[in-house]
């Protein structure tokens, strides 16, 4: 009997373990399927640290809480939903701030769930990993065309993001 019980605690334990590690994908999974599209805009940032491999660091314009008219609900740290609407180009620009997820968005509008420090915003699209090969080249053109480069985010109904794709002006990387 005792035998028995130590091995349900154990599949238990692995169980929940495999459940813990499934669960950290899934979600950025679910929000690429299921999620609205919206294109936003980057501002330049040193985009290589070479502790952390090849990946380029990415920031948005709307990670600046400034460009809000409220932007005050960012001055300390907790969760905020940046409502974003798509201009006549397709790239999302910052509409308001919130605490709360908006009850209703206006047509052409997705609200990012982020997290406020400092009048800083992090949406957890801020790191796009790239290919080895390559690598230095588009590290210099996205510095050298942050202005034209966009980045594709899928956003779902709950305001997780999941970056989906840089677009370069003429290369797409996914």
């Amino acid at each position: 009997m005792r035998r028995v019980s130590r091995n349900v605690a154990f599949w238990i334990a692995v169980g929940v373990q495999v459940f813990l590690m499934a669960a950290v994908p899934a979600t950025k999974i679910w929000v690429r399927s299921t999620g609205e599209t919206v294109m936003l805009s980057l501002r330049p940032v040193d985009p290589y640290d070479p502790a952390r491999g090849y990946h380029l660091v990415l920031a948005y314009e709307i990670g600046d809480a400034s460009v809000f008219e409220n932007a005050e609900l960012a001055a300390g740290r907790g969760t905020v939903y940046a409502t974003v609407a798509a201009d006549a180009d397709g790239v999302g620009r910052p509409v308001r701030l919130t605490r709360e997820r908006p009850e209703t968005l206006g047509e052409n509008e997705v609200a990012l769930r982020g997290r406020a420090r400092s009048g800083r915003i992090s949406y957890g699209i801020e790191t796009f990993y790239i290919p080895e090969e390559g690598r230095v080249e588009r590290e210099a053109r996205l510095r050298e065309q942050f202005a034209e480069t966009r980045a594709e985010v899928k956003v779902a109904a709950s305001g997780d993001a999941a970056l989906v794709a840089l677009h370069f002006p003429d290369e797409t990387l996914r």
